[in-house]
């Protein structure tokens, strides 16, 4: 019509500058949790990298690394599964302990990640090599229990876990009993207590009346079975019992020590009497336990066997 006005469309409005931040506040959060976690994984890891000539920059997640970088790698392998461990596998009964344990461990990680981490680095392939490479039977089949042994040997030559001496002997006490017929040792270290934590000189006798030690771990079926004067290689049943009352022993050992490694002194006050293993607890809530804690482990083990088959 003439004289009347044409309809014109509205222009398309400018891209907003600021629509690529999330919209959620949490996811916000969680990037930025993310990212100080990584700053400090890096500082951790740096000095450790220096101290061997490497660049910590570098990206060692690839086959044909030397010994020094194979055990670096390892250090980051054993960093991650720190964390992991520390979100899913907290020791405690307490659910709301637990998350407060992720959270401490995690702002801890720059001051006291360190031995956390080269425990994890090594306990992850040691246990391969007692398990025959399998925990959840979807591992790699291309990586054998030689490849996991020369790991473990790599990583623990570079990083020697010198806060306790006598840890390997205690993760590894059940399968000792296995393989060597003989009854285990009495375990004399206190759950509830880190190596960080043990009294010195006049302290000592104060200290020691101040603390009621738990019960210590009781004698296995099979342990029991040669206290009769039995042999227990005889039930198969038995032994497949051993071989997995040992590996749940060694899982829980190994982890309630990694982390109150890696908490702060005044965190693992908190902490005090609330680190639990299975053993302590009645069947129905062990078993819960068991798997909650081995299920955070395969878990936090996936970057080392992702690393492991590089040059299987």
């Amino acid at each position: 019509m003439i004289g009347a006005r044409r309809r014109q469309s509205r222009a398309p409005s400018a891209p907003r500058k600021l629509d690529w931040l999330p919209a959620s506040r949490g996811v916000y959060a969680d990037r930025m949790r993310a990212s100080t976690i990584e700053k400090s994984k890096y500082e951790v890891l740096k000095k450790h990298a220096l101290r061997y000539g490497l660049e910590p920059d570098d990206d060692y997640m690839r086959p044909g690394n030397n010994p020094a970088e194979t055990a670096f790698q390892l250090l980051r392998c054993g960093i991650d599964m720190l964390v992991v461990m520390a979100d899913y596998g907290f020791p405690t009964q307490d659910k709301g302990l637990r998350k407060k344990g992720g959270k401490y461990t995690r702002q801890a990680l720059f001051y006291y990640g360190d031995w956390g981490a080269i425990l994890f680095g090594q306990m992850a392939p040691l246990l391969y090599m007692k398990t025959d490479g399998r925990l959840s039977g979807e591992e790699p089949p291309e990586l054998t229990v030689e490849r996991h042994r020369k790991l473990y040997e790599t990583a623990s030559s570079f990083y020697p876990y010198m806060k306790n001496p006598k840890l390997l002997g205690q993760v590894l006490r059940e399968y000792t009993v296995l393989e060597t017929h003989e009854l285990p040792e009495e375990d004399e270290e206190d759950e509830n207590r880190s190596d960080r934590d043990q009294p010195e000189g006049d302290e000592f006798e104060e200290k020691q009346r101040e603390v009621i030690k738990p019960k210590g771990p009781p004698l296995s079926e099979y342990a029991q079975a040669l206290e009769r004067g039995e042999n227990p290689d005889d039930d198969p049943a038995l032994v497949q019992r051993q071989r997995d009352y040992a590996r749940d022993f060694f899982i829980e050992k190994a982890t309630s020590v990694g982390l109150k490694t890696s908490l702060a002194p005044n965190d693992r006050k908190l902490f005090a009497g609330k680190f639990v293993r299975s053993f302590a607890l009645e069947e129905s809530e062990a078993e819960d336990f068991r798997n909650r804690i081995r299920s955070a482990w395969i878990e936090g083990c996936q970057a080392y066997l992702e690393y492991a088959r590089l040059d299987a």
